[in-house]
């Protein structure tokens, strides 16, 4: 009695292989991360991997993935070999980190990113031994070629619809919350914001005192956090990456995140904008960063855009000139002048450390008591607060005259008063006015000035 498995004819060999070949072309073209082919030519068969030009580097390992699993479900066992000039490597489909192992191979050393950056094609040879679910063993070979695609026109006329009409206006909205804030932070104008639109350009400009400051501290209440919000409402942007923190601003619906970390991210990726969380701000001063926008236009074509962030510092302003102060009209009025001044200015008394802005069209300052004052030019947009100027306020001068009245009459409408003795002082103004107190018939004291 004998048993005997049969050996599969080679009409049996090619049915299984037709078979496998038609529905691994249907599996394939359900792989959504790249479009795949498979050629048969002079008894190969020639699978080409295509990859959109702005594929990101997950999908091309999905796509990989995807590929080795559409080839390994349909079988018991498969053994895929592949050639790369005269070196070679086999890979079993059915370990679990194949898909990995291949790729890496492929590239050869290569990261994905570099592969998707070159846009240069990555091509092998291949041999797979496969047995079917049936148990008839084929075989498949052929070359093995993957490549990243151009845009095309219309697919670029798209992008540059939603980056001049969205996502640039997005940027000017950027800094206009952060630069209507700059004059409440503390101190004032600590971050002041400039922008190169066409050229995706942001300048950050920091003041001297937030230069010294730590990056929370320093972009506290500067307004960065809120202004983020600006670009998350942008429909085509859905994220964003800097100094190695990314932060997604929509939710899984593609809305703008409301839950309550997003906050907390989006005061964290600031620090991390400013360049990988220095210890005070002005160790970034003259460095750029680039900050990545994972966009999508609304059809769904994704492509980046990269901002570049300058990192600089505010200017300085002299010290006013022509400027002058004025006495007191008395030496019991506080009503003393600083002349020479303007609204881009701000004063305070010497020992004081309140600031006082100059009134808006004012070219005075007024009110003030004798002494000595400090005036410069107020801290603005890409300036810090100027040298100051010291400005004098005189004390009055006025002669005080002081003499007892002997007696005051009246006759005619002539009024004539006699002193008991001479004045302490003599006046020497060729005319002065007298102020006089009577109090039971007797003068108290004449003011001469």
């Amino acid at each position: 009695l004998e048993f005997a498995v049969g050996v599969p004819t080679e009409e049996e060999v090619g049915q299984a292989k037709s078979a496998f070949l038609d529905y691994l072309n249907e599996e394939v073209g359900k792989i959504d991360e790249a479009a795949v082919t498979i050629d048969e030519i002079d008894e190969k068969e020639n699978v080409g991997v295509s990859f959109k030009w702005y594929t990101t580097v997950d999908e091309v390992h999905q796509a990989v993935s995807g590929l080795i699993d559409a080839i390994k479900d349909e079988l018991n066992t498969a053994t895929l070999t592949l050639i790369r000039g005269e070196d070679s490597q086999a890979f079993n489909l059915n370990d679990g980190n194949v898909a990995i192992e291949v790729a890496r191979y492929l590239l050869d050393g290569k990261s994905s990113e570099k592969f998707l950056e070159d846009k240069e094609p990555v091509t092998a040879s291949y041999k797979v031994k496969a047995t079917n679910k049936e148990g008839v063993t084929f075989n498949l070979e052929g070359s093995l070629e993957f490549t990243v695609g151009e845009p095309t026109e219309e697919e670029i006329l798209e992008i540059n619809i939603a980056i001049n009409e969205n996502i640039k206006p997005a940027f000017e909205a950027f800094a206009d919350v952060i630069n209507n804030q700059a004059p409440k932070s503390n101190p004032p104008y600590k971050l002041w914001v400039e922008h190169i639109l066409n050229d995706l350009e942001v300048t950050f400009i920091f003041s001297e005192e937030a230069q010294g400051m730590g990056p929370y501290a320093g972009l506290k209440a500067t307004g960065l956090k809120t202004a983020f919000y600006q670009l998350a409402a942008v429909q085509e942007i859905q994220g964003a990456s800097a100094g190695g923190k990314k932060v997604n601003f929509k939710d899984e619906n593609g809305n703008v995140r409301t839950d309550d970390g997003f906050e907390w991210e989006l005061y964290i990726f600031g620090a991390y904008l400013i360049g990988d969380v220095p210890s005070k701000i002005e160790g970034i001063i003259g460095s750029d960063q680039t900050m990545n926008l994972d966009c999508n236009t609304a059809s769904g074509i994704e492509f980046p855009v990269a901002v570049t962030f300058h990192f600089v510092a505010a200017e300085d302003q002299d010290a006013p000139t022509s400027l002058e102060g004025v006495a007191p009209t008395s030496q019991d009025n506080n009503d003393g002048k600083i002349i020479g001044v303007d609204n881009t200015m701000e004063y305070r008394l010497q020992g004081e450390d309140k600031w006082t802005a100059v009134e808006k069209d004012a070219t005075e300052i007024t009110g003030l008591a004798a002494g000595t004052y400090k005036v410069r030019y107020a801290a603005k947009g890409g300036y810090n607060a100027g040298k100051v100027a010291e400005v004098e306020v005189p004390e009055n001068e006025t002669t005080i005259v002081k003499a007892e009245i002997a007696t005051v009459t009246a006759e005619n409408g002539k009024v004539s008063i006699t002193l008991k003795e001479k004045p302490t002082e003599t006046p020497t103004a060729e005319t002065f006015t007298a102020t006089i107190a009577i109090s039971m018939n007797t003068a108290l004291m004449a003011r001469i000035w």
